[in-house]
């Protein structure tokens, strides 16, 4: 995306944001909203509830809305603390949370589009992100960029997860990978040579934010001589 804003919204929708400030889920879609927004697009994020997060909020100066999709609150546990994948390998029956995650994120999406001038659509992760965004995009003609970041390629291989994933693909406008290795498996599995955008995922570097115990453990291990590694530490 480059040239000057155009007008509506673009809707971010992720399953991996950080739920409030300082959380330890991953900030690369938060670090990418922030980012366009400081170039003047009108960013907004579509993220699932998670117990303690607020419904909806702007965090450091990007608006963000969580949608629920099972109640109480207590019982969404499909995302967050590792991601899905590892939320689902841990417990068997994160499995039955699923149907109703995607359907309430179809809905948040679909109710988006509906009330607020959305210009474009960009999930992240083919399923059921990329899934849910693909079909609304295509029932109302929105500009659709799926960006696929590894895992959601590499694993959920059955038949329906592989037919899904060839869905988004196919129907996005724009599909964007993090590496080369995800270029080459989102080919095999469309067993096309579609244009892919390689766009690796940036990280934020703040020069002097450097805290007491990194300088601590640049301080230990420059000082070692290379190599070497001490009882106590082996």
């Amino acid at each position: 995306m480059s040239g000057e804003p155009r007008g509506g919204e673009i809707l971010l929708v992720t399953s991996s944001y950080p739920r409030w400030a300082g959380d330890s889920t991953t900030p690369f879609v938060h670090h990418l909203a922030q980012d366009l927004r400081a170039l003047g697009w009108d960013v907004q994020v579509l993220a699932p509830h998670a117990p303690g997060a607020a419904r909806r909020e702007v965090l450091d100066g990007v608006p963000v809305w969580r949608f629920r999709y099972f109640w109480p609150e207590s019982l969404q546990t499909v995302c967050y603390d590792g991601g899905a994948l590892v939320k689902l390998r841990s417990n068997r029956w994160n499995y039955t949370r699923i149907p109703f995650l995607v359907a309430a994120q179809w809905c948040a999406i679909l109710t988006r589009v509906i009330r607020h001038e959305v210009a474009l659509l960009h999930s992240h992760w083919l399923l059921p992100q990329g899934f849910t965004a693909a079909s609304v995009a295509r029932l109302f003609k929105v500009p659709h960029v799926a960006t696929v970041h590894g895992g959601d390629v590499f694993a959920l291989r059955g038949a329906v997860s592989r037919a899904c994933k060839r869905f988004v693909i196919h129907q996005a406008d724009v599909v964007t990978v993090n590496s080369s290795a995800t270029k080459t498996a989102v080919n095999a599995l469309t067993q096309e040579s579609r244009e892919l955008v390689r766009i690796p995922m940036g990280a934020g570097v703040y020069a002097g934010e450097v805290t007491a115990e990194a300088a601590s453990l640049r301080a230990r291990w420059r000082s070692a001589p290379t190599g070497s590694v001490s009882a106590r530490e082996r």
